[in-house]
């Protein structure tokens, strides 16, 4: 294993004293007060959405990456050789020379394996993001170089091997731990994906891997292997050196890469404002146009020109008589957790619920109990008109109704009274079609 040290670097000011005018001194400190403005306004300045920490095409040999065990640098090939061909029990790294603190991240790289034995040919490569060191190299033949690393790692397996958590197969693409208890020699397979080719085929492939929240996706040429794997005991906030790891036992073949960016992509992309849940009375069979505020986008580190927010159904439509779910999504090409989605109900009350809530009206003015009685049947028998599915005799008896009440207006009711419940019968009858 490799130790790790920090070396810290002390550096000491002397100070001398400098004898100036008045003026120079007002010159000296107006440039030492634009100095620090200058400096604050960079410290307050977000981080681009998205950074690139690491952009090798290995045209030249980088100079931000170790090579380790096996691994070297190939000129004429411009990639970065993990394992030979011919050459057996290798076990080789490549890992950046510093450790990077990230939530989320994106690797994108070019891969080739195969050119090894005649026949069969073992045993692959890996990502791997671990802590060991930018130096450290894991076991050989089944451990891809990755065995004993600890950390996670995206493999890509060319032969047969025994895994802990896998029987032995081969050919696929897996989301993997660089420990496994019982057996430091092996990685822990969390979850695997058959690969649809020939992972050595000797051609290059194009791979993306993926970490955001906590889990990883694996993509090959344009296909999604694997998607939101979850990463055990992975913690946000510490640092890990990333890079790629290769291995050969009894047989061997060529692992290389090329093309190969590691960013971090923002992903603090959120809604804000979402609507309560909306309830209102239809004003038609078709149900009622309802109106809302959309949501609106948060994004802490300030990049947020490019976010949208797009809601279905949208504001203004007609919304059906039941209860409808409105998902709002905010989109942004910066934001590693893009789409985030928020949702609210409408609720559209149809007929029975109206006539419901104007028996209730009724009863809360106080009548007299004849009176309230004599509104009361009404409305009931408009509602066993629902229930038994006849809208027109529930027309009907609405008319019926709106008869009694015109009938009591400025009597028994007040005419503030009488028009409420006047307005209330009079849109059950437009939810009717009456």
């Amino acid at each position: 294993m490799a130790e790790r040290r920090q070396k810290e670097a002390h550096i000491m000011y002397r100070g001398s004293i400098l004898h100036v005018s008045s003026w120079g001194r007002l010159a000296l400190g107006l440039c030492l007060l634009v100095g620090l403005c200058l400096a604050l306004g960079g410290q307050a300045r977000p981080a681009h959405a998205q950074s690139t920490l690491i952009n090798d095409t290995f045209a030249t040999a980088p100079t931000d990456l170790n090579f380790n065990g096996s691994a070297y640098y190939d000129s004429a090939a411009q990639s970065g050789v993990l394992t030979d061909s011919f050459t057996y029990d290798q076990a080789g790294t490549i890992f950046s020379q510093s450790a990077f603190t990230l939530d989320a991240f994106s690797s994108s790289f070019q891969f080739r394996t195969g050119a090894g034995d005649f026949g069969e040919r073992a045993d692959g490569f890996a990502f791997v993001i671990q802590q060991m060191g930018s130096t450290a190299v894991g076991g050989s033949g089944a451990g891809l170089g990755f065995a004993g690393l600890g950390g996670y790692g995206a493999i890509f397996r060319t032969f047969n091997n025994p895994e802990c958590g896998t029987g032995s197969v081969g050919n696929y693409a897996a989301v993997a731990t660089g420990n496994c208890s019982g057996n430091p020699g092996l990685v822990t397979v969390l979850q695997l994906a058959n690969a649809s080719f020939a992972l050595n085929d000797t051609n290059w492939h194009t791979a993306q891997v993926l970490v955001i929240s906590g889990q990883m996706s694996i993509t090959v040429d344009g296909t999604s292997l694997l998607k939101n794997v979850p990463l055990p005991g992975y913690t946000p906030g510490q640092s890990y050196y990333v890079g790629f790891t290769g291995s050969t036992g009894g047989l061997s073949e060529r692992a290389e890469v090329r093309n190969w960016t590691y960013t971090a992509p923002d992903g603090d992309l959120g809604l804000a404002n979402v609507p309560a849940n909306i309830t209102t009375d239809a004003t038609s069979p078709q149900g009622a146009v309802v109106t809302y505020t959309p949501p609106t986008t948060t994004d802490a580190s300030g990049d947020s020109s490019t976010a949208s927010v797009t809601c279905t159904p949208t504001s203004g439509s007609t919304f059906a008589i039941s209860t409808t779910t409105v998902t709002c999504t905010a989109t942004d090409s910066d934001d590693a957790n893009s789409p985030v989605r928020g949702s609210f109900q409408v609720v559209v009350v149809g007929a029975s619920g109206q006539v419901t809530s104007t028996i209730s009206l009724v009863n809360s003015f106080g009548l007299p109990a004849d009176i309230q009685a004599g509104f009361d049947t009404q409305l009931q028998a408009v509602q066993t008109d629902l229930t038994n599915n006849n809208p027109a005799q529930a027309c009907v008896d609405l008319t019926a109704f709106i008869n009694h009440v015109q009938a009591q207006s400025g009597k028994h009711l007040t005419n503030a009274q009488a028009n409420q419940l006047l307005a209330a019968a009079k849109q059950v009858q437009a939810v009717l079609g009456c």
